[in-house]
């Protein structure tokens, strides 16, 4: 387990020092009279991308910054809640109002069921949620619905001397990416167009289906 969150770790750290790279290369070096290099440092990126990605809350497609309304802790909604927390924008567009799922009391903490899997409230949040009842209490016996999921990604790099073959493969079964990325769980799983794309690209990904092609040629 310490390997596995030290990995995501590295991970996200790696990831936030290659954005701030191109960054720089494509904005910041080219324009130094409006982004001073002594303002503009990597760790004030670096920040500025930390804040982002675990303060954002989310409505409408797009990312929001919102004081106050981004204090709401995380615990899933119990089944007898009613629609999911909903944040949105009053009619003079100037106040984000935010309903809850669940009525509370005058000194209630308020809740939001974040909907999200652990790998996602690990590396952006800095918290994980136990299994599906762990969370019972008098307000939510049945301890909340938690679907958790396992992160798969599954890549086809350029410098495979495959690619070209394999990228067209993966074309002629609906597939246009070279990057795929799923989180699967028994309930998923069950979807019915899930567990055909994950089959078609780890046989990919072991060069089943190139060899398939082959021997059918």
């Amino acid at each position: 387990m310490t390997r596995k969150i030290a990995a995501s770790c590295w991970w996200m750290h790696q990831l936030t020092f290659a954005h701030g790279i191109q960054i720089r290369a494509r904005v910041f070096d080219l324009f130094p009279q409006t982004f001073a290099p002594d303002v503009f440092t990597y760790e004030r990126y670096k920040w500025a991308y930390v804040i982002l990605d675990s303060r954002s809350i989310w409505w409408d497609d797009q990312a929001h910054l919102v004081p106050l309304l981004d204090l709401i802790n995380c615990r899933p909604r119990s089944p007898n809640a009613g629609p999911v927390f909903e944040t949105e924008m009053d009619a003079a567009n100037a106040n984000a109002i935010a309903i809850a799922s669940e009525s509370s009391s005058t000194g209630d903490e308020v809740f939001e069921d974040y909907q999200q899997p652990n790998y996602v409230y690990f590396t952006y949040h800095g918290f994980v949620l136990p299994p599906a009842g762990a969370l019972a209490d008098s307000s939510n016996p049945n301890g909340g619905i938690h679907d958790d999921c396992v992160r798969v990604v599954i890549t086809v790099p350029e410098s495979d001397k495959q690619y070209q073959r394999k990228m067209s493969a993966l074309y002629k079964r609906g597939i246009y990416t070279a990057t795929n990325e799923f989180c699967l769980s028994p309930v998923r799983c069950s979807a019915p167009a899930v567990m055909p794309r994950v089959r078609t690209l780890i046989f990919l990904h072991f060069d089943y289906l190139i060899a398939a092609e082959q021997r059918a040629s």
